[in-house]
């Protein structure tokens, strides 16, 4: 066992944690660490491998601000690209020699009495750090459903974020647990070479359009030659995604032509009245994740696709039983309902100064002070924490907690502190901010239960404000909002 002190440990190596060591780096901090239990940097995007797997925001804005990419394939880019930028991005900036590969956190506990984070790895190691940094983020852990039996399926099963290349679907019958943005994504890559598939639906998605495009060499080049172009590119997608947050905050007519588009579109592709009627969304669009794509219906209306809507009552060997008392037969069971962002097991594994861990604190709901920092966690920052995600690229979001976290630094060095913690006050005047603004929004009263809405129907995973409001708010680090205690 070795044990080794860092000014800064920084938990994942996805988006988040590649990022804020390019941040690090170029402020001239070289003493920090980064563990990550994959044997690649890439987070979600080494993890999720499932068919058809990409992105659904534009690559120019779906990309750092400071590392400008010229030659994306798509304007939609498939999820090996987006790889290959985060790990040509670790390389250039210097990021990937302070990652510690195949290293997973299994305990961080903060030692009052010393005043800093004591961290285990899974070998057995412990590290110490002044400064603790979840860069976790929201899809680091798969969700499975509730559902009796489905652990003694007698087939095979897995996650579509847990992607088993070595099982051939070819021929077999096969059920899909889910209809988010990835079932959306792998469901028309498999559904020409299963025999039978049967798609279980607890709510439609709103399906728009997809405006996808091969990016052709004269487009790159110039966009090598005139970077600027891809700024002017990135800020006029922002301004479209910010102009959304006016009709999912209340003025809901703005989003109608929205729905129009989204009711167009399925009655093009799906002429069945019975299945177009199961495809038809009765919530405002908006309040689930919305999923842009030209193959995901025609997929559900081909000859060998059944979209089943009853609900599912239990698993019984290879059949999955709905509440109806049809019996399903299938061979494989793909699960897809997301990820357990409110129940992280990672969570579990943070311990703050009374011995509490955050999954503890986050019992009912998780809460962070501008999705950042928790009381009782003296000394830690949280990126993509609870109600910092706008309905923006998530990537400006993350960037604008970088900003934070790095200005936190500059004051602790300026002003001496040892021992930084938010108070309680100012993380309770945050949420109840952040449950007004809520009110009336197409999360919580648009009449659907999203993945970022907790038990009790409140809003706890995205900012109810436009993601520049969010932005200045976290462009610089305000002390006052926290407990600071300097050096002796």
């Amino acid at each position: 066992m070795t044990s080794t002190h860092h000014r800064l440990v920084i938990i994942g190596a996805g988006i988040a944690g590649v990022g804020l060591g390019v941040k690090l780096r170029q402020a001239g901090i070289e003493d920090f660490v980064i563990l990550e239990r994959n044997a690649s940097v890439g987070g979600t995007w080494f993890e999720h491998t499932y068919p058809g797997c990409g992105c659904d925001v534009p690559a120019n804005l779906y990309s750092y601000s400071f590392a400008r990419n010229p030659g994306w394939s798509r304007m939609f880019p498939p999820q090996q690209e987006i790889l290959e930028y985060v790990r040509d991005t670790a390389d250039e900036y210097g990021v990937t020699p302070h990652i510690r590969f195949s290293t997973e956190m299994e305990r961080s506990a903060w030692d009052e009495a010393a005043g800093l984070w004591r961290v285990r790895t899974a070998d057995g190691d412990e590290l110490t750090a002044d400064l603790l940094i979840s860069a976790i983020g929201a899809t680091g852990e798969p969700d499975e459903p509730e559902i009796e039996g489905l652990a003694g399926f007698t087939g095979r099963r897995f996650h579509s974020a847990r992607w088993d290349h070595d099982h051939d679907l070819t021929g077999e019958r096969v059920a899909v647990i889910g209809t988010g943005p990835a079932a959306a994504q792998f469901v028309p890559r498999i559904q020409p070479q299963v025999d039978r598939l049967l798609v279980f639906q607890r709510t439609p998605p709103w399906v728009l359009p997809h405006v996808d495009r091969p990016v052709p060499l004269p487009e790159r080049l110039l966009y090598r030659a005139l970077p600027v172009l891809q700024d002017v590119q990135r800020n006029a997608l922002f301004a479209v995604y910010e102009s959304m947050g006016v009709g999912f905050r209340g003025q809901t007519a703005l989003i109608a032509p929205v729905e129009a588009i989204g009711r167009a579109h399925l009655r093009r592709q799906v002429k069945n009245p019975v299945l177009r009627a199961k495809l038809t969304p009765h919530y405002r669009f908006g309040c689930k994740r919305p999923i842009l794509s030209n193959t995901y219906n025609p997929a559900l209306a081909a000859e060998n696709a059944t979209v089943i809507t009853e609900p599912i009552a239990k698993v019984d060997g290879n059949a999955v039983v709905t509440t109806d008392g049809a019996r399903h037969e299938v061979d494989t069971v793909i699960t897809a309902i997301g990820y357990r962002y409110s129940r992280s097991l990672l969570a579990h594994r943070i311990a703050g100064q009374d011995g509490r861990t955050l999954g503890e604190v986050w019992n009912r709901s998780p809460r962070a002070y501008l999705g950042s920092s928790v009381p009782g966690f003296p000394n830690m920052f949280i990126l993509l924490g609870p109600n910092s995600i706008g309905i923006n690229s998530v990537i400006f979001s993350l960037e604008s907690q970088m900003a934070y976290v790095m200005d936190a630094l500059r004051t602790m060095d300026r002003r001496n502190v040892r021992r930084l913690e938010v108070r309680a006050e100012a993380l309770e005047g945050f949420v109840r901010e952040v449950d007004r603004r809520s009110e009336g929004t197409v999360w919580t009263a648009g009449g659907c239960k999203a993945y970022y809405v907790d038990d009790t129907g409140r809003n706890f995973g995205l900012y109810p404000g436009f993601a520049a409001h969010f932005r200045r708010r976290t462009r610089r680090f305000d002390p006052k909002p926290y407990v600071l205690e300097t050096a002796a």
